[in-house]
């Protein structure tokens, strides 16, 4: 980190960096004590899958309302910060009425609710995150640092997740389930409220605006999506999103009722998948800054059919530790690498309106997805298929497997590097050989030698 800094000749921008690092770790805090649980969460409150399915295609949901509020937050404040830094701490009060909802009603359709306000007020201050982030990280330090942001925030969700699994074991053990669940809740809320006192601490370079005839409207992005370099990546996402979703909530709802984890189980199911992510983000980060990011999004987006085709036969728990090792290692090259094509593919003064309709539409397509898949678990039940388990979620892991396969083969070759980049190696060198070496050199370290890699 200290390296990356050096390179930074304003003190101002140096220093909100690392301010937006510590709010990273603390909006890890609130994911890890209660948005990674709010799956078992709902269910302690007799949701069906269809409602624990559609929880998490509300986030989906959030995202979007957020991203059509947010520009319109920037337009009338006219100040990215105070837009980000308020919508958090709407996120904070949203927060605790969850869990003060849940114990004084229990029920599952105000919880549902309540997280939608939650998301939906979060999100609206992304489109102006994103847009002071741009212009606070150096184009060429981008993959650098949010590889190392990125992995500082892995190691707070390890941790919180820990924190927070072994409380609700034990609290469950005692019989005293709420009273973890608010523990948890109450102390997420904190984290995130601090978040916004961080944030506030950034320096806000002024904001380029456009002229309102050349501002680049919704209309001309639909337009624009078979016929530009940046709109055909845009389409591989949307529909890659949907095809994900269509499962990935799923997978959730699938280890608790089909599969039976407890709160130990679920805690290491979860972990290895953020531990794998927080390991690789860094290794991903280099080569994404080296051979570009279209090359990294064509070498990981070949892996996703193959995570949902290992669902439908993984149910054994030490398989599906190593299957999220698999999916981390993969998801973290994925989504770091298309967060910065988007940066690399848009002019400077447009991301902000543009990255808000990217995600507009990326999280609609995962909504669509969420919801099919939560459809499609009411009628799996209904069969009698004895090669699976008793809830049949398997059918929807091969419908995700083939979605997922029809647009990694047939997309990814519809859009293009944007950036002069080395001449990338083989899949080989991305999955083998590099992570070896890397796993040698980490060996050898202790005797002074180390294996460089190879040189193209």
């Amino acid at each position: 980190m200290k390296s990356i800094l050096a390179k930074i000749d304003d003190p101002k921008i140096r220093s909100s960096l690392i301010y937006s690092i510590i709010d990273g770790c603390l909006w890890a805090v609130m994911f890890g004590f209660c948005e990674n649980y709010i799956v078992p969460f709902i269910l302690s409150f007799g949701a069906n899958s269809f409602m624990a399915s559609l929880i998490q295609g509300i986030f989906f949901l959030g995202i979007l309302f957020g991203q059509i509020i947010g520009p319109l937050l920037i337009k009338l404040k006219g100040q990215r910060k105070a837009v980000a830094v308020t919508t958090i701490r709407i996120q904070s009060i949203c927060i605790l009425l969850i869990i003060l909802v849940a114990y004084l009603t229990k029920s599952p359709a105000l919880l549902i609710l309540l997280y939608f306000i939650s998301t939906t007020s979060s999100n609206a201050g992304g489109p102006a995150w994103i847009s002071l982030m741009n212009d606070l990280v150096p184009r060429k330090l981008r993959g650098a640092y949010w590889s190392i942001r990125n992995r500082f925030i892995g190691f707070t969700q390890f941790i919180s997740i820990i924190i927070a699994g072994i409380c609700l074991f034990v609290f469950k053990k005692i019989g005293m389930e709420i009273v973890g669940y608010s523990i948890l809740f109450v102390a997420g809320a904190i984290a995130r409220f601090l978040c916004g006192f961080f944030m506030s601490k950034q320096y806000e370079p002024p904001l380029e605006t456009t002229n309102s005839q050349d501002e680049f409207r919704f209309i001309i992005f639909l337009r624009k999506i078979f016929t530009t370099n940046f709109g055909r990546f845009a389409l591989f996402q949307f529909l890659m999103a949907f095809s994900v979703n269509i499962m990935s909530p799923i997978l959730n709802i699938h280890v608790i009722e089909s599969l039976h984890f407890n709160y130990i189980q679920f805690m290491a199911y979860t972990l290895s998948f953020m531990a794998a992510s927080f390991i690789s983000v860094t290794y991903w980060g280099a080569l994404s800054d080296r051979y570009g990011n279209y090359k990294i999004i064509a070498t990981t987006s070949i892996s996703l059919p193959i995570l949902a085709f290992i669902w439908i036969f993984n149910r054994n728990f030490y398989t599906i530790l190593l299957t999220q090792i698999f999916s981390g290692f993969v998801w973290s090259g994925f989504n770091l690498s298309t967060q910065n094509f988007l940066f690399d593919a848009v002019r400077r003064e447009n991301v902000a309106k543009i990255s808000s309709y990217y995600s507009i539409l990326t999280n609609l397509f995962a909504f669509a997805g969420t919801t099919l898949g939560g459809i499609l678990t009411l009628f799996t039940k209904r069969l009698h298929i004895t090669f699976f388990t008793s809830n049949n979620y398997e059918l929807i892991f091969i419908l995700s497997f083939l979605l997922r396969t029809f647009v990694a083969l047939f997309l990814i070759r519809s859009f293009k590097e944007v950036r002069n980049v080395e001449a990338a190696p083989s899949l080989a060198h991305f999955y083998i050989y590099m992570p070896v070496n890397n796993i040698v050199n980490k060996f050898n370290i202790i005797t002074g030698r180390k294996i460089t890699g190879r040189k193209k």
